[in-house]
């Protein structure tokens, strides 16, 4: 009997093995020896051993399989009596069961402004098993879990083959500001829990202020030029600003230096 493919750690279905005295005197005693139990072949129930059958009569043995190394195995269950003698050979591969992995194992949504959203990131899960999977399910874990969001999923309830895959996006949704951790856990019986990491920190808008916020240049005679005063701008939010662009609002006053034109100041950064 062939057992076929089946994973470790589990068993096969039983194999049932039916001896049957076709002659017209009874048997003697029949004896029963099983050869492959280190291989996974066992004896899961049997009624012939120490049994005579009379004529007519017959006795079954069950054998399964249930390797516990990769690989084809070979074993055999012998039946014997006075006079009577019969063997069957008994054959099985053990293969590794449905081991779910998935791809990246790790992923940074990296700064995020809030109210805003991340872009969603793709994660890969394959069946790296010889066997089928069991159904997978999945799930956001971890005490920040509610900043991170699965915005489609095509592996849960899904039972997947031999190097097999399915396809999830997710996104970084935070909620309140700070590094933000969790995990999107992937899980099969068989199969096992294969677990992404995952991180973002959300930050406030750039906001630039500028010091003094206002200054009185005094009295100036017409046709002459007043005193030079530096202002300060400085990004006072979390992301960095876009490029600036200082400029007057009115011809009679002048920038003399400029060192904030065309700059993009990240959090705390200056010029004047």
């Amino acid at each position: 009997h062939d057992f076929g493919p089946v994973p470790i750690g589990t068993t096969s279905a039983g194999a049932m093995f039916t001896v049957k005295n076709n002659g017209s005197n009874p048997s003697d005693a029949l004896s029963v020896t099983l050869d492959g139990a280190s291989a996974g072949f066992a004896v899961m129930t049997e009624d012939c051993n120490g049994k005579p059958l009379a004529p007519g009569a017959s006795c079954q043995v069950v054998v399964v399989f249930a390797p516990t190394a990769v690989g084809k195995q070979q074993g055999s269950v012998t039946f014997g009596a006075t006079g009577f003698d019969a063997v069957a050979t008994l054959l099985g591969e053990g293969i590794t069961p449905g081991t779910l992995m998935i791809d990246p194992a790790t992923q940074s949504f990296g700064l995020v402004v809030m109210p805003a959203t991340s872009i969603d990131q793709t994660f890969k899960v394959t069946n790296t098993g010889d066997g089928p999977s069991g159904m997978i399910s999945t799930a956001l874990m971890g005490s920040d879990a509610a900043n991170f969001e699965i915005t489609a999923n095509g592996c849960n309830g899904q039972v997947l083959m031999s190097m097999q895959s399915c396809q999830m996006t997710a996104r970084f949704v935070p909620t309140s500001l700070g590094d933000k951790a969790a995990s999107l856990q992937v899980s099969a019986d068989p199969g096992g829990i294969t677990i992404a990491q995952l991180s973002g920190s959300s930050i406030t808008h750039s906001l630039v202020v500028l010091t003094p916020g206002m200054f009185d240049f005094g009295s100036v005679q017409q046709g002459l030029t007043g005193m030079s005063k530096t202002f300060t701008a400085q990004n006072t939010g979390q992301a960095t600003t876009m490029m600036l662009n200082p400029a007057m609002s009115t011809a009679d006053f002048i920038i003399t230096s400029n060192t904030c034109a065309g700059q993009a100041l990240a959090a705390n950064a200056m010029c004047t």
